[in-house]
This record gives C-alpha cells, sequence and structure tokens, in this order.
C-alpha cells in the first residue's frame, strides 16, 4: 500500500520556494532512501513580491490561477486572523456583574430570592 502523500504549502515567493526546495535537496542526499518512499507534494501559495514562478503556473494553469493565483498574489488579506478583545479590568467586571445582579433582582430572581443564596462569583483573571 503506498504512503498518503505529504503535502507541503508554500507562502510566499520566488526567495521562500528556492529556500525551500534547497532544503529539500540537501535532505535528500542525506537520506535518499527516505525520499525516495515518501510522496511529497509541493503547492505554491504566492504572497509577496517577486512571483515568477508563480506567474508562469498561472499562466498555462487556468484553476491555478483562478483559485490560488488571483486570490492571493495581489495582498487581499485571506489568511484569517484571530481578533482578541482586550481583557476587562477587575473594576469593570465587577460593574458587570454588580449591573446583571441588579436586573435580574428587578425581575424577581435575585441572588438571595427563596431558592437560597448563590455562590460568590470567581475571582477576576
Amino acid at each position: 500500500m503506498p504512503a498518503a502523500p505529504l503535502r507541503i504549502a508554500v507562502a510566499g515567493g520566488d526567495g521562500s520556494v528556492h529556500r525551500l526546495l534547497q532544503a529539500f535537496v540537501v535532505l535528500r542526499c542525506a537520506y535518499p532512501n527516505l525520499c525516495a518512499r515518501a510522496d511529497l507534494r509541493f503547492y505554491l501559495v504566492p504572497i509577496g513580491r517577486d512571483n515568477r514562478l508563480a506567474n508562469y503556473i498561472a499562466h498555462h494553469d487556468r484553476w491555478y490561477h483562478r483559485h490560488i493565483f488571483t486570490p492571493h498574489a495581489h495582498g487581499h488579506p485571506t489568511v484569517p486572523q484571530l481578533i482578541v478583545p482586550p481583557r476587562l479590568s477587575a473594576s469593570a467586571m465587577e460593574k458587570s456583574r454588580s449591573s446583571r445582579w441588579s436586573h435580574e433582582s428587578r425581575d424577581g430572581d435575585s441572588p438571595t430570592s427563596e431558592r437560597g443564596k448563590l455562590p460568590p462569583p470567581p475571582p477576576p483573571i
């Protein structure tokens, strides 16, 4: 049974591709049996200024041009980023908790209702 292909995505320009392939050649020379058995597949995502190889591939492969080259080559922000909101200060967290309890007490569901007292809130992190 053949080994599953190892897919390697190169996000960058011609310099990134050159450095990756240079490292691959060194690895192949050092471990020829290992590299001969591996099914490596390289994928080029053109990000950066110098993309001659990506331009060449896009010129000859319409699928690559439409789905890979066009969305990435011109610096469009296609990589998702995680935006973490700033942490609340301890006083802001207490204010939020106190407003929540006062709102609930108006609805008849206060922490001191017939059901008993609720445990104190955890300390701010």
